[in-house]
């Protein structure tokens, strides 16, 4: 979690699976002011045994489940985008200097984003919006 933060200071929200959903995993989080938004196993009791935010995130869930699964659903539309870039890309990167993988790993995002708006050009063109009128404004 400490390399976590690291590389993502502003981070403010968790999101796991049932994998994730335990105290333990809840009370790593309160130790860097993180909120869990772990979706919980069959057998998850309210039961806080000390650590607070396992009995608010629960609660959360049982008082506007929309509004939490909203937050929690961000994870599938990460995974999505994982699953179409390695259905697309599938081989692994080859390069073995960390510069090189950090250039390989752009050129596929910008790949994927490239073939995103492609498609909104097609399906939606009312979606995309001329850089220069965003700059103007």
């Amino acid at each position: 979690m400490s390399q976590t933060m690291e590389l993502c200071p502003g981070i403010d929200e968790m999101l796991g699976n049932a994998l994730y959903s335990n105290r333990n995993a809840c009370s790593i989080m309160d130790a860097y002011g993180i909120v869990p938004y772990f979706l919980p196993k069959t057998n998850a009791t309210l039961r806080a045994k000390g650590v607070p935010s396992w009995k608010l995130m629960l609660y959360g869930l049982m008082d506007d489940p929309q509004s939490w699964l909203e937050h929690y659903h961000m994870r599938s539309i990460s995974e999505c985008v994982n699953s179409m870039m390695k259905r697309r890309m599938p081989a692994k990167i080859r390069k073995k200097l960390p510069q090189r993988k950090r250039t390989e790993e752009t050129l596929k995002i910008n790949m994927h984003n490239l073939r995103q708006y492609n498609y909104l050009t097609h399906t939606n063109p009312e979606l995309i919006r001329d850089y220069r009128e965003i700059h103007s404004e």
